[in-house]
């Protein structure tokens, strides 16, 4: 029995930990390169953006899966402030890749962080929760999620400010999301792996002064044997 519950625990931590891919920014030209790009088969990649000067969203997309990553969700602010999470999952493997954003309005500031993570839903779409997003003028960003359709998912907040500033991390979050800062269009996020089935809040904090941001909250569904794992111990050894 014990061994029994031995692999299912196993089974059931199926996120691998989510790697940085890079940081990049700059304002020339119509795209925002990050080059030498290593990713296992089947991982999921995240891309956090940042753009100042339009209020349309970009595309992202890589020299091997394609056409385009899916835009889980943004947040604008007039021309003032965009900020954007793309994604793609189940992806081929990437050796010494590039990965691309083309910019909704060539020459904008823009500023892109990256990460990829194993063990997410790959049969279909394991996005789930995509959270209304939001923003405001202050030092302390805040976006709080609904209800997740299961435990286990991997939460992704992302939050992209205007001036310069210190940022600090959400208590039990981590990057990536690695945070780019630039003067004038930063990004940042955090994930974290909930232990179980409630809502999760994002609050990082914009250390000196009030700037004025924007905020996404997003979660992924972890692969079907975690899953199923996660539902077998629950039986047998209670919440």
């Amino acid at each position: 029995m014990l061994g029994f519950l031995s692999r299912l625990r196993g089974l059931e931590m199926a996120w691998g930990t989510p790697t940085n891919i890079g940081t990049v920014s700059g304002s020339s030209g119509p795209n925002l390169l990050l080059s030498g790009v290593t990713i296992p088969a089947g991982a999921l990649i995240c891309v956090a953006i940042t753009t100042i000067g339009s209020s349309t969203t970009g595309s992202v997309n890589d020299s091997v899966n394609g056409p385009t990553y899916t835009l889980a969700t943004s947040y604008q602010i007039g021309a003032i402030l965009n900020v954007e999470l793309h994604y793609f999952y189940n992806s081929a493997a990437l050796s010494g890749a590039s990965l691309t954003y083309r910019k909704g309005k060539s020459n904008d500031l823009t500023s892109m962080s990256a990460f990829y993570v194993t063990g997410s839903q790959t049969s279909s779409d394991p996005l789930d929760l995509v959270t209304t997003p939001t923003g405001g003028s202050s030092t302390s960003p805040s976006i709080t999620s609904g209800t997740p359709a299961a435990s286990g998912e991997l939460f992704v907040g992302a939050v992209g400010w205007v001036l310069s500033d210190t940022f600090t991390q959400a208590s039990l979050w981590a990057a990536p999301p690695t945070a780019e800062l630039i003067a004038g269009a930063n990004i940042a996020g955090g994930y974290l792996v909930n232990a179980g089935a409630g809502a999760e809040t994002y609050a990082p904090t914009l250390v000196s002064t009030a700037e004025t941001w924007g905020a996404l909250l997003v979660s992924f569904k972890v692969a079907a044997a975690a899953a199923f794992a996660r539902r077998i111990l629950t039986v047998v050894t209670g919440p």
